[in-house]
Formats: C-alpha cells, sequence, structure tokens
C-alpha cells in the first residue's frame, strides 16, 4: 500500500521533525509520529504506519479502504509543507 506521509519542519533547532500520516483518519484513527533527524523520516514513518495498520486490524478494521487512496486535502495539514509517498 502507498501512504501520503506529511512532514512539518523543525521550528528550532533540536526540535523532532513532526509526521502524519492522514489516510487513517477516514477510519477514524490518528497516525501521527517524529524523527529526530531527517533521514529518520521514512523509517519512523513505516513503523507509525505499520503499528496503526496492525491496531486498525486488531480492532477489526477494514484496511483495504485505505488501499482506495482517499484524496488528501493537504490545505487541512498547513504545518506539514513536504509531503512524501512511503510503500508499506
Amino acid at each position: 500500500m502507498k501512504f501520503e506521509v506529511g512532514i512539518e519542519q523543525p521550528e528550532y533547532e533540536g526540535e523532532a521533525y513532526g509526521i502524519i500520516v492522514p489516510a487513517f483518519e477516514q477510519l477514524g484513527y490518528g497516525c501521527f509520529s517524529a524523527a529526530d533527524h531527517k533521514d529518520q523520516i521514512e523509517s519512523q514513518a513505516k513503523l507509525a504506519i505499520q503499528e496503526m495498520l496492525e491496531t486498525v486490524e486488531a480492532d477489526g478494521g477494514d484496511t483495504d479502504q485505505l488501499a482506495q487512496g482517499e484524496p488528501i486535502d493537504k490545505s487541512l495539514y498547513a504545518d506539514f509543507s513536504d509531503w512524501i509517498i512511503l510503500e508499506v
């Protein structure tokens, strides 16, 4: 499955990068994470996605809906200036 991942840049030195995966909101979940360094963003995001997929499945949710790729209204995520696509 492919997921759009929003990245929030740190405001101050020493702060972490914020990570959001809005696709889970259509199922009633929030998927967030953080990375201390830029090179950790993808691995932290993948870990958060995998854990959320497990949680949804354990709750009896249908993760197949996520594969349909609902379009994300990025204007709702103004703090997340960069977006990447991750295959998980």
